[in-house]
């Protein structure tokens, strides 16, 4: 189910026919991964730039906020990413958990 359908927060400028990003939320309790339990996958039936626009990356920033993160389904790969759509290297992991409310 597309997210833009269920979040009143979105506005109708993130309509994916519009935006060119469909977000649908997503889970997997029995995951070892905190960013695998609840999620959400972001998809484009566009060029992949459609994932970097401002409206997609204020989407990003809404999710990571209420303490969901976002993966972007990149061909084969989905790829974690951060607020603005930047990848999340293992580096910086720990930051994020402490966003989702990890314990580490």
């Amino acid at each position: 189910m597309c997210s833009w359908l269920e979040v009143d927060a979105m506005p109708d400028a993130c309509r994916p026919d519009k935006l060119g990003v469909m977000f649908r939320f997503a889970q997997d309790e029995g995951s070892w991964n905190p960013f695998e339990k609840s999620y959400v996958i972001a998809n484009t039936n566009k060029t992949p730039e459609a994932f970097y626009s401002d409206l997609a990356k204020a989407s990003y920033q809404m999710f990571w906020n209420g303490g969901v993160p976002v993966w972007l389904q990149l061909k084969e790969d989905k790829v974690l990413v951060d607020e603005v759509g930047r990848e999340i290297p293992p580096s910086k992991l720990a930051h994020f958990e402490k966003k989702l409310g990890v314990q580490g």
